[in-house]
């Protein structure tokens, strides 16, 4: 078999998470978004956010593929809640790539 060929047998990208997001809104539906990557804060999310967290946060910014969720988008102070079980407040929300990606900048309480 080809790369081609696994690429279609097994699309998955090391890394890739299943996360689940927590709309504010008690009306709204929890909805399961698989395909998300998750990375430490850059440099700009720190200046941005470093006011808005404490020192015993765990930080991160979550990269939400947009074809993966349906409305309502994920926004700032909607919870995500990660394959591990840690439960993640959204910060704020910037839309990367085109509108193909969702980037929620998060902090998560350290256990």
């Amino acid at each position: 078999m080809n790369v081609d060929g696994l690429k279609t047998k097994w699309p998955m990208v090391p890394g890739q998470r299943t996360v689940t997001h927590l709309p504010q809104n008690p009306t709204a539906a929890t909805q399961s978004i698989i395909g998300c990557t998750r990375r430490p804060w850059s440099r700009n999310e720190i200046s941005l956010y470093a006011s808005s967290s404490g020192a015993t946060d765990d930080k991160a910014a979550f990269k939400l593929p947009c074809a993966n969720y349906v409305a309502p988008t994920p926004k700032g102070g909607d919870k995500l809640t990660d394959d591990e079980g840690v439960v993640w407040t959204i910060l704020g929300t910037v839309l990367e790539l085109e509108g193909s990606f969702l980037r929620c900048t998060c902090i998560g309480a350290k256990t």
